[in-house]
């Protein structure tokens, strides 16, 4: 048979109530140790404050049964020391209580105590000894001025077993990033006995942290411990090691710098209003064992990006959506924005730019320095463009003064002359720009040269010579400098058809309109409601103030522009209009201004907010001296539609209509009411 050695190991646990800052999150642990029954073991007492910072002063009382525990002691440890710390402890039958303290020249503990081992306490193991309990009660720390404070402790028990051996050790994973870890385990090579196994560990690299000792419990034929990496700087390797019995096993992991982010990259970088790209994370290793978080973020609040995205244990990569929201700042045709990912201290970045049309060459408040020049001959003039993305022309707009009168026509070419559409003006001013949309929009390709040009039967168009020598940009189109293609600032004198003649670079003012979608730019603003429905109830004899709400999707996307709502006379107070989704997140906000004393109310957002097509989102208002409108049942088994919106009955996405006591996102809904809160739509960003 073969020899039996006995073996102990000493564990102490600590449990605290959380308090000041440092006690929140301070943690003290005692080591364990291999002793055989009778052997004396030395045992680590270490402390790890947390963020708060470190205790001035420590007090703990160990507690023991004496018929197991020989004798007791405890010495300072470096920390203790280093703060220039005094240890006392008083011994009495089965407590051993500590107090580590020190006081400063003014009378105060403000030398507190750094990380580290406060003390080494030595404990003698009666002969014979199996099994104890030890626990640590009355663990405090005190701040400078000397107020108590809780904190937590770990430790165990005292177990002593006979030799045994394992037959594994594995880590995963065996890579282990700047403040990851692994997890390993240890498989000993029959199941534990009733008192269970106790397994040493221990590690030959200060970086790479592992406990004491595991335990493997009665019966059980493996454990699992952590072993986790602290700040590593460059690459090293450290080796962890189990012995039980008279068997140990041994694994050597790879520590590596932080754990980064080692390219983002996006399915599509332009973007139309409430399009979307499918971004990519990926990681300069597998993600550890718990799997990392990425945090997300874009440079402007017109590209939608979670907040995070999870990288998956043993995973590189993850994947989240971008999502263009709004309508550019200012007017702009075109937006830069940069989604970034960071991790550690490090990012990648991915550009997009957000096209989110009509989009023409000028804005409506540039004008000619010539806006009528003398001839008056009919003559067709023209301009020579191209855009970068692939898109639709919708219309034509010139530069009018008074002296061009007559009726004017609309027409796109392409480069060679053939006719794509054609469009009557009506409606014009007197002056100034002029717009007219073509029947049906016309696809135009990228990177394509076109013509758009106009007919005016009396002369005097407006022109700039000399404007194409270089070209105009306002991205996505381009005006075309003459030599990018030959000459711009096309003309030729009578009856309507392509022009072809160049002359001293001359801008016509003559300018398309583009846009990304076939829709927009042809369809005016909807709403549920006409401005003829008047409710049943035009104001409740409430006088609660309430956030009122109403859910809708739209069959196609599009842009929200602003809210409307049913006013009574006695609806009174500062009214503030919402949009938010589905699940709250607040999209736009507006206050009511230049109120009616009653009817319906409107105002719009400061710019519009695309939303996507078969999506539920909420449109509210804040009515702070109730008396609202308040039709009850009105959503109760059927919903209201007009064109492509739709107003489901109560149900389908939640309650319909809601509401809340307070400015926030409604979410409540008692009888299916209708509070003739109502949105403005439209396909069209004119």
């Amino acid at each position: 048979m073969a020899p039996v050695c006995k073996i102990a190991i000493v564990t102490f646990i600590v449990t605290v109530t959380p308090d000041l800052a440092f006690g929140l999150s301070d943690l003290l642990g005692l080591s364990s140790s291999l002793v055989p029954p009778g052997g004396t073991a030395s045992l680590n007492l270490s402390l790890r404050a947390g963020s708060g910072g470190g205790p001035a002063g420590l007090q703990w009382t160990i507690t023991y049964p004496p018929s197991v525990i020989a004798d007791i002691s405890a010495s300072p440890g470096p920390a203790a020391i280093a703060a220039g710390k005094t240890l006392s402890c008083t011994a009495a039958s089965g407590t051993y209580m500590c107090l580590l303290t020190g006081l400063s020249t003014s009378g105060l503990n403000i030398n507190v105590i750094q990380n580290g081992v406060v003390a080494v306490v030595t404990a003698t193991i009666s002969p014979g000894a199996p099994t104890a309990a030890i626990a640590v009660t009355n663990a405090l720390g005190a701040t400078p001025p000397g107020i108590a404070v809780p904190i937590l402790a770990l430790g165990g028990t005292i177990v002593t077993s006979t030799s045994r051996s394992f037959s594994t050790l594995t880590c995963s994973p065996t890579t282990v990033h700047s403040g990851a870890s692994a997890t390993c385990s240890v498989t000993p090579n029959e199941a534990a006995p009733a008192g269970g196994a106790i397994v040493g560990l221990s590690s030959n690299n200060a970086l790479l942290t592992v406990p004491a000792s595991v335990a493997v419990g009665a019966g059980a034929t493996s454990a699992t411990f952590v072993a986790a990496a602290g700040t590593v700087t460059a690459t090293q390797l450290a080796t962890v090691t189990a012995t039980l019995g008279g068997t140990s096993h041994s694994i050597t992991l790879s520590l590596t710098d932080a754990l980064l982010i080692s390219a983002l990259t996006c399915s599509a970088t332009t973007l139309d209003a409430g399009a979307s790209s499918i971004c990519t994370v990926t990681l300069s290793a597998p993600a550890p064992s718990g799997g990392v978080s990425v945090p997300v973020s874009t440079s402007s609040s017109t590209l939608g990006v979670p907040a995070s995205v999870n990288v998956a244990a043993g995973s590189s990569e993850a994947t989240f959506r971008a999502t263009a929201t709004t309508v550019p700042p200012g007017g702009d045709s075109t937006q830069s924005v940069l989604v970034t990912a960071s991790l550690n201290g490090a990012s990648q970045s991915e550009p997009f730019t957000l096209i989110i049309c009509p989009c023409s060459l000028w804005p409506s408040t540039a004008q000619p320095v010539d806006p009528s020049s003398t001839g008056t001959e009919a003559i067709e003039v023209g301009v020579k463009f191209t855009s970068t993305v692939s898109a639709h022309a919708t219309g034509v707009r010139f530069f009018k003064a008074t002296e061009n009168g007559g009726m004017h026509l609309g027409n796109l070419w392409t480069s060679e002359g053939t006719h794509l559409a054609q469009v009557t003006f009506t409606n014009e001013t007197s002056s100034g720009w002029q717009v007219a949309y073509f029947p049906s929009p016309i696809a135009i390709a990228a990177n394509t040269t076109y013509v758009i040009s106009y007919h005016a039967p009396q002369g005097h168009t407006a022109a700039d010579n000399g404007a194409f020598v270089t070209p105009v940009s306002n991205l996505p189109l381009q005006a075309l400098a003459g030599s990018q293609d030959q000459p711009n600032g096309l003309y030729k004198y009578g009856s309507s058809a392509f022009p072809t003649t160049a002359s001293s670079a001359t801008n016509y003012w003559v300018d398309v309109i583009l846009n990304t979608s076939t829709a927009i730019g042809t369809a005016a603003p909807v709403s549920l409601w006409p401005s003829t429905a008047v409710p049943d109830t035009r104001g409740v004899s409430s006088a609660q103030s309430g956030e009122l709400g109403l859910t809708f999707v739209s069959e196609i996307s599009g842009y929200v522009t602003g809210v409307r709502f049913y006013k009574s006379s006695e609806n009174l107070g500062q009214h503030v209009g919402y949009l938010w989704t589905e699940v709250g997140t607040l999209l736009a906000s507006v206050t009511f201004t230049s109120e009616t004393a009653s009817g319906w109310q409107q105002a719009n957002f400061a710019s519009p907010v695309a939303i996507a097509a078969n999506t539920p989102y909420v449109i509210s208002y804040w009515a702070p001296e109730g008396h609202n409108a308040d039709d009850a049942l009105y959503f109760a088994t059927a919903g209201v539609g007009n064109q492509m919106l739709y107003a489901p009955p109560n149900g389908a996405y939640g309650p319909n209509s809601s509401y809340a006591d307070s400015k926030v996102f409604p979410t409540s809904s008692s009888d299916s009411g209708n509070y003739w809160v109502d949105l403005v739509f439209t396909t069209a960003v004119q």
